[in-house]
């Protein structure tokens, strides 16, 4: 019956993973008591052959040696969670041979990032996943180590430098007796990944300081630089958004540094066992043992020196993040701040025009005012309704008896608009009083 791990795991398709070769390194102990390494690849085809080592292309000095270590690498094939890059068949295969940690699938399956060792009579096993992100990758490595044969096998998965993790293995194989070497060697290259993002992040905000002219390092005490900064010019919406991009991006990278230094405290513990353990082991070996093996208990010290040297530059990363969300802040602050500035300055702007339009409509009022009684004089004289005599001066001046017709039409009439203006300004002001939103308008 599967597992539940096994049932959400989406496990490739034979059809995928058939046309490819998986990358492995083995060493073993020859009989001129040294440590020989080979590096490799096998065919999908070739993998059951190659886990029950019953197919192996190059032999050992002394094919009846045990191998003191294997390691295979499954590149990540598909993109999306849950992924994993082989069969389920060649998983049940795998760990059967290998005889892995039963916790090895849900490790791969694990998003937020893991190390743990578990420890019995028989066997040593460390599962490690760094924090999974499109950013810094999804590193995972299963070890298990067989104390009776003195076996360690070493299964890696989506690993986002194999070169680079392989060239580290084979640069120092006397320190892959160790199994906690393996997982030393992952962290090292995830660390400097989370690295390279931070100063990616870095280089994303000093561009917006040197768009935005605010903040870099020494200004405030009148520093420049020596070469001539380029013009950059701000357009602050874009901007705006850029930031939003950075910050998102900020608190992926933040939570990686958290769980990475966390990682780091729990290797670091994991070696400085495994160093007291190889070094009570190393006063009680007996004269038969090989020099390499004496030097076993020298080569921990080194994983653990490696070890605590990465997670305090690891510690380093962290501060460095939270100095870069400082920054981040500020400029998101300086740039709302500069667009407040603006829609004030532009506010203001409305209010003084507005000011203006009311100076002029106040002009036209009193000048209105002023001429109104001469124009109404003018007009009202200027009527059929008066008579002033000939030109000569002949007559007396007279009125129409049909004056008061223009009193009867004119008089009503300015009632009737002036109370509709009332009733209008009334409406009006009664709507506004009720508005308390735009959608009220709508």
């Amino acid at each position: 019956m599967a597992s539940k791990e096994e049932a959400l795991a989406a496990f490739a398709s034979e059809k995928l993973v058939s046309s490819h070769s998986f990358n492995f390194i083995e060493g073993w102990i020859g009989s001129d008591h040294q440590l020989h390494t080979r590096k490799g690849e096998v065919a999908f085809d070739d993998l059951p052959d190659f886990l029950n080592g019953s197919k192996i292309t190059e032999k050992p000095q002394e094919p009846g040696n045990s191998h003191r270590f294997r390691v295979l690498s499954f590149p990540r094939l598909e993109n999306g969670r849950l992924k994993i890059a082989f069969p389920r068949e060649t998983y049940q295969q795998i760990k059967r041979s290998w005889r892995l940690h039963d916790f090895t699938l849900e490790a791969f399956l694990n998003n937020n990032g893991i190390l743990c060792s578990f420890n019995t009579k028989e066997t040593k096993s460390i599962l490690m996943k760094v924090t999974a992100s499109r950013s810094v990758g999804f590193d995972t490595v299963s070890i298990v180590h067989h104390r009776p044969q003195n076996v360690t096998y070493v299964l890696y998965h989506s690993l986002e430098d194999e070169a680079g993790i392989f060239n580290s293995l084979l640069a120092h194989p006397e320190r892959c007796l160790q199994p906690a070497f393996f997982a030393a060697v992952l962290y090292r290259c995830h660390q400097q990944r989370v690295e390279r993002f931070r100063n990616k992040l870095d280089d994303e905000i000093v561009a917006i300081e040197r768009g935005t002219k605010l903040g870099g390092p020494g200004r405030l005490f009148g520093h420049r630089y020596k070469h001539e900064e380029p013009t950059v010019k701000v357009d602050c919406d874009s901007t705006t958004q850029k930031l939003s991009y950075v910050q998102t991006e900020l608190a992926v990278g933040s939570h990686t540094a958290r769980s990475s230094l966390k990682c780091g405290e729990w290797l670091v513990k994991l070696a400085e066992d495994d160093h007291a353990e190889w070094k009570k082991a190393a006063g009680t070996l007996e004269a038969g043992k090989t020099e390499l093996e004496i030097l076993s208990a020298d080569n921990t010290r080194k994983t653990l020196d490696e070890a605590e040297y990465v997670r305090r530059r690891a510690e380093t990363v962290q501060s460095q993040l939270e100095a870069v969300g400082d920054r981040v802040r500020s400029q998101t602050a300086f740039l709302l701040n500069t667009a407040a500035q603006t829609q004030s300055d532009y506010s203001a702007t409305i209010a003084l025009e507005t000011r203006r339009d009311s100076s002029a409509m106040k002009t036209i009022a009193i000048m209105t005012i002023l001429f109104l009684p001469g124009t109404f004089v003018a007009t009202l004289f200027g009527m059929d309704m008066f008579s002033w005599g000939s030109e000569e001066g002949v007559g007396d001046p007279k009125v129409s008896r049909f004056f008061w017709v223009y009193w009867i039409i004119s008089v009503p009439l300015t009632l009737f608009v002036v109370v509709t203006w009332l009733l209008w300004t009334r409406r009006d002001l009664g709507r506004w009083g009720r508005v308390k939103s735009w959608k009220d308008l709508e």
